[in-house]
């Protein structure tokens, strides 16, 4: 699943679903800087978000990791 976290401190709650889509609740008003991450993915870079407005859009992109197997 994805996750999405608040490097500041940050009252409220982060709800995502497996399409990618999330909304931050009960947040205060101020500013936030955020991460996204999900398995088998690279952590995105920290994007800023500024409360109000209640309803901004903040797009990530996440790659996928890459992997090595074989026998060596």
């Amino acid at each position: 699943p994805l996750s999405v976290e608040a490097i500041v401190p940050m009252r409220g709650a982060v709800l995502s679903g497996e399409s990618g889509n999330y909304r931050i609740t009960g947040a205060l008003d101020g500013a936030y800087t955020l991460l996204v991450s999900a398995a088998g993915y690279t952590t995105s870079a920290p994007r800023p978000v500024v409360v109000p407005p209640s309803r901004a859009a903040v797009d990530f992109s996440l790659v996928p990791q890459a992997s090595i197997s074989g026998k060596g």
